[in-house]
């Protein structure tokens, strides 16, 4: 009956530790962890607006759109998108002024982390042009 005892013991201490070793998937920190946010592998967009008012820019990407920033007329304007809108599939980027004009699309763009997209937003959006570096 003593033997019964332990070896359930046993069993159990030997269940605690393989479900303790399952759940440390990683090594490392919780903050070592990389998040959505963090500007490594970011990419860098560069606006430059030739519009006669401000523009409100926008992404679209991974189900989500965010609002980058605003750039005045006459200016060019850098920005760092989020890693996070860039790993799951393209990524678009559109202008509109506050005016109610004609929004500007840069078109959809396959994006890996440390591109530069020069996005050149004109008088006209037939006459804007996003390229993409490497």
């Amino acid at each position: 009956m003593k033997n019964r005892g332990r070896q359930g013991l046993w069993i159990l201490i030997a269940g605690l530790i393989l479900t303790s070793y399952a759940c440390a998937y990683g090594t490392g920190t919780a903050s070592d962890t990389p998040r959505a946010q963090d500007t490594a592998g970011a990419v860098r967009l560069n606006i430059t607006n030739l519009y006669n008012g401000p523009m409100e820019v926008y992404a679209l990407g991974s189900g989500t759109s965010y609002r980058i920033g605003t750039v005045y007329p006459g200016l060019t304007s850098s920005f760092l998108v989020r890693p996070g809108m860039i790993v799951n599939g393209p990524v678009e980027f559109y202008a509109r002024s506050g005016t109610g004009g004609p929004p500007v699309r840069s078109g959809r763009l396959l994006l890996a982390p440390g591109n530069i997209v020069d996005f050149k937003v004109s008088t006209s959006p037939l006459m804007s042009v996003a390229t993409v570096r490497p």
